[in-house]
C-alpha cells in the first residue's frame, strides 16, 4: 500500500500563464500498486473517472464518488501526485519528477515574458 495525494494547481487554468501553482489537495488515501509510477496511473484514471463512466477498476467507486462530489476537477498536466512522499508531475503522457507546465515537459510553452506578446518557446 502506498500513501496516494493528488494536488490539483488551482491556478492551471484562471491565473494568466506564468503564475505559480497553487496547490489544493484534492485527495489522499491508500492505493495498491507496484511502484510509485503504477500508483500515479491509477491516481490519473481515478481522478478522470466519474461514476457513470469508470477509467479504473469499480473497487474504486467510492472514491470517484467521494472525490467528483467535493467537485474537484480531472487531473491535468501540470498537476501532481505525491506517492509516499515522491512528488511526480502529470506530464503529457504519464508523470515526470520535474514540475511541467500546462502543455507538458515535451512539449513547447508559452513565453509570457516576449516584448512583442506571448510566443512559444522550447521547454528546457
Amino acid at each position: 500500500m502506498f500513501r496516494s495525494e493528488v494536488w490539483l494547481d488551482d491556478n492551471l487554468f484562471a491565473a494568466p500563464v506564468g503564475q505559480p501553482p497553487k496547490w489544493r489537495l484534492a485527495l489522499d488515501t491508500w492505493i495498491e500498486g507496484r511502484d510509485e509510477q503504477d500508483v500515479a496511473e491509477t491516481l490519473f484514471a481515478l481522478c478522470n473517472s466519474y461514476p457513470d463512466e469508470m477509467h479504473v477498476n469499480s473497487s474504486f467507486l467510492d472514491l470517484v464518488i467521494r472525490y467528483r462530489e467535493e467537485k474537484n476537477r480531472s487531473l491535468s498536466v501540470g498537476d501532481k501526485v505525491v506517492v509516499n512522499g515522491r512528488e511526480l508531475y502529470c506530464d503529457s503522457f504519464g508523470f515526470s519528477e520535474q514540475p511541467v507546465g500546462i502543455f507538458g515537459s515535451r512539449a513547447s510553452t508559452i513565453d509570457p515574458k516576449a516584448e512583442d506578446g506571448p510566443s512559444i518557446v522550447k521547454s528546457k
